[in-house]
């Protein structure tokens, strides 16, 4: 039996446009608080505290593109049971359809039994 796998990163084009926009918003505010940390006629204080803002988002910013390769990608779903891979293949984690045979699904009308 083929494996189905479920792609966890798919987005449609808009939501892409979105965040994008939400991105380079986001990256000139830093840009403009590192600039008033370098350059800006602002009492001491307020230069630190926008240059430690500024900072902050670019050492977050260069966090998230380090460790994004480790996030959930995939979810595969097969014979063996139920696995989770991230970005590199590796197999974040593992449920065999033996350890899920006990789950039961709760909807809004009540629970459906699990399957025996």
């Amino acid at each position: 039996m083929a494996a189905d796998e479920i792609d966890l990163t798919a987005r449609d084009r808009s939501a892409r446009v979105v965040r994008w926009i939400g991105h380079v918003l986001v990256l000139l505010v830093a840009a403009g608080c590192l600039a008033s940390f370098v350059a800006g006629p602002e009492e001491t204080a307020v230069r630190l505290i926008a240059g430690g803002a500024g900072l902050l988002t670019v050492l977050l910013y260069a966090w998230v593109l380090v460790t994004r390769r480790r996030l959930p990608t995939r979810l595969v779903v097969d014979h063996e049971g139920i696995r989770v891979r991230d970005g590199r293949g590796k197999v974040v984690v593992r449920l065999a359809w033996t350890e899920l045979s006990g789950v039961g699904v709760m909807t809004n009308g009540g629970s459906l039994p699990a399957a025996a």
